[in-house]
């Protein structure tokens, strides 16, 4: 207060009543309020926060919104089609979106402006190019095959077109690799150890493999003895 006073040129008398103190007090305030130091410093940063918030946070209708956060590409195939579908995954902001997509293909230094093939506004409808003159080849022991990369970014508009824009970028990798038989030489064979022999017999044990003899039926057994004789013949 003293330092806006002093800026202005005025002074106080803090000798008089307290009333007359008062009066003279309010009457000042409103000559010198706006430039008192820490109203300058208040009004300085209310106006970076204002800038700062309607490059994030105000909508088309002057509302506060939470600020866009972008999250994602995700991609996805469309099912019975060779396309794939590409999807922004955002958070917040001020929606409906638009979004303007590039890609550069396997081989290529540039990106390309994709058309406005959009599912929605995060959403678009891509064909992936497959050249194989422009693919990776892949050679090893194990394994041949093609390989493309592709580099995909996304802008992301806002329906309020003073707010910021958010962007992604995602990198992409189809492959068609074929696994190699195995070779004909070079790896070596393991080696076959000899089987086990069979185990010894042993009384009252069957040695696998081997037939029992058949159990007899049940019945009278003759006890052990001298064979009878026949009787004399008569002459």
């Amino acid at each position: 207060m003293d330092a806006a006073l002093i800026t202005r040129g005025r002074t106080v008398d803090f000798t008089q009543p307290p009333q007359q103190l008062a009066d003279q007090m309010g009457a000042l305030f409103l000559q010198v309020h706006d430039v008192m130091p820490m109203e300058v410093a208040a009004d300085t940063k209310a106006g970076t926060v204002r800038v700062d918030l309607e490059r994030c946070c105000i909508d088309r209708d002057g509302k506060p919104v939470l600020p866009l956060k972008a999250i994602s590409i995700e991609d996805r195939l469309d099912a019975g089609t060779a396309r794939h579908i590409l999807a922004a995954k955002v958070e917040s902001g001020d929606p409906p979106f638009t979004t303007k997509w590039r890609i550069r293909n396997p081989g290529e230094p540039n990106y390309i402006d994709q058309p406005q093939n959009l599912i929605n506004g995060l959403e678009l409808l891509w064909t992936p190019v497959k050249d194989p003159g422009k693919a990776t080849v892949v050679e090893n022991d194990f394994q041949s095959g093609l390989r493309w990369q592709y580099e995909i970014e996304v802008d992301i508009t806002q329906q309020n077109p003073a707010l910021d824009k958010s962007k992604l970028v995602k990198t992409i990798v189809f492959s068609e690799i074929r696994s190699k038989g195995k070779p004909e030489s070079g790896v070596p064979t393991l080696p076959k150890f000899p089987t086990a022999p069979p185990p010894s017999s042993v009384p009252g044990l069957t040695p696998p493999g081997s037939v029992r003899p058949p159990i007899p039926p049940p019945g009278p057994v003759n006890p052990p003895g001298p064979s009878p004789r026949p009787p004399p013949s008569r002459p």
